[in-house]
């Protein structure tokens, strides 16, 4: 094999000087304009031209002014512009500061997090919750400390979000900063700091919140269950499961719902007979838990609560029926839950229609409720449906006729199902919607529009 440099002819505004090997079937021309077209279509990027001092200054102050469509003008250009955005932080109004933190968000590498320390150290409470809502979605390293120190500020509610703004950041320390506040009665704050180790995984030994388990204090041992339960890890299974007997109800509660965490058939065997059991809150966290089951495991269960007598659990159980999709057993239970008397429940049927997608006569369930139906959230649940099942032509007939009788509130939630099937933004009445099909999209209502009636006689 003989190398040759060869310089190749100018092409796109590029000189190129390319190697060359000497190959069977293969001109030295051929390969250079090889190598120029592979250029053409990767093209190297563009380094952007700096933002003039003139444009800076513009788009600082239309930020001022508080216009929020210069946001993320302000974040392309915000490293020219850092000291006037550090001014505001520590000097600014709440609005200025909110949209100042709406910058640093946008900026993309353009801003150091470390400049947010300003607002976290702020005199309002308020400043200081927006910032750390920003630290949470940041989770820079550099905002770890000053965030943490905010677990001992002197307003509950920044403590609760400092707390909760930790969940959101990727390191060990976390684990340690938040465990002793699960072990104090610190009220909410020990419960945030619960939640938040809960979504941690892998920061820190989930183990160590197992000799919390035998603390004296119900609240303390509550919340090592929910952090076990949030980290599902099966080498606690052990430990959770006796946890079922607790002596204190919200403890007992608490490890309830936990089981549901590892969705093992240990688990669902200690389960079962709470769904069994004279006290309501057990009952109820219990057949909540079933929907993190098997549903093949739980079926008959689910099943036979659609009917119990109390309104939470067949609420609980009404959802889950949409987990059996392609099951024909399903249809009857839901046509029963459409009608139900309680629209809490009709809404979990809707939202289990939703998702039975391979279960024939769902849709002309739905259907056929629409002229019976009186709760508006309901009939909005239907816009949806309708919406997601593209059934348009189904849909607008039984919704539109529905106007006719509804009261006002019904047919404004009516009207919201018309808007979100046409895009069509008419009066919450019959004949408007009536008209406009029948002279553009007769597909939806295919036969005549009748004569309208006519308006009544005002008199002389």
């Amino acid at each position: 094999m003989i190398a040759t440099r060869v310089l190749s002819a100018t092409l796109g505004g590029f000189l190129i000087l390319t190697a060359l090997a000497g190959c069977r079937g293969k001109s030295t021309e051929s390969a250079v304009e090889d190598e120029s077209r592979a250029l053409l279509e990767e093209p190297e990027p563009l380094t952007p031209a700096p933002a003039t001092e003139e444009q800076v200054t513009k788009a600082l102050a239309a930020l001022r002014e508080g216009d929020a469509a210069t946001v993320a003008a302000v974040a392309e250009i915000a490293e020219h512009a850092r000291d006037e955005l550090r001014d505001w932080l520590a000097q600014g109004d709440f609005q200025q500061i909110r949209r100042v933190i709406a910058v640093y968000l946008k900026a993309d590498g353009r801003l150091p997090p470390s400049d947010l320390t300003i607002p976290l150290q702020s005199d309002d409470p308020e400043v200081r919750k927006l910032a750390l809502e920003a630290a949470a979605v940041l989770g820079a390293t550099e905002l770890l400390s000053p965030v943490a120190r905010l677990l001992t500020d002197p307003e509950e509610q920044v403590r609760i979000a400092a707390a909760r703004a930790l969940a959101k950041f990727d390191d060990l320390r976390v684990q340690q900063v938040l465990m002793p506040y699960v072990q104090r009665d610190a009220g909410a704050l020990s419960d945030a700091a619960a939640e938040s180790l809960a979504r941690l995984i892998g920061l820190g030994p989930t183990e160590a919140f197992l000799p919390l388990l035998e603390d004296p204090r119900p609240a303390v041992r509550r919340r090592a269950l929910v952090v076990l339960a949030g980290r599902g890890m099966p080498a606690t299974e052990d430990a959770v499961l006796p946890m079922v007997a607790d002596p204190h109800p919200e403890v007992q509660k608490q490890a309830i719902e936990a089981l549901a965490a590892f969705g093992s058939g240990r688990s669902l065997e200690a389960l079962l007979p709470f769904l069994e059991s004279d006290d309501l809150a057990r009952r109820r966290a219990a057949f909540s838990a079933l929907a993190l089951f098997n549903p093949r495991d739980v079926r008959d269960k689910v099943f036979e609560a659609v009917e119990d007598e109390d309104v939470i659990i067949r609420q609980h159980a009404t959802k889950q029926l949409g987990r059996y999709n392609g099951s024909q057993e399903v249809l009857p239970l839901l046509e029963a839950r459409l009608a139900d008397p309680i629209a809490n429940v009709r809404l979990k049927a809707h939202e289990a229609a939703l998702r039975l997608t391979r279960v024939p006569g769902v849709a002309e369930a739905v259907l056929a409720r629409i002229p019976l139906e009186t709760d508006p959230r309901v009939f909005e649940r239907m816009g949806r449906f309708f919406g997601e099942w593209e059934l348009d032509h189904l849909a607008f007939p039984a919704l539109a006729t529905a106007l006719r009788e509804a009261d006002p509130v019904v047919a404004e939630a009516i009207t919201e199902g018309l808007r979100e099937l046409t895009g069509q933004d008419l009066a919450a009445e019959f004949w408007p919607w009536r008209e406009w099909a029948s002279t553009h999209a007769p597909e939806l209502w295919p036969e005549p529009a009748p004569v309208p009636p006519p308006e009544a006689d005002a008199g002389p």
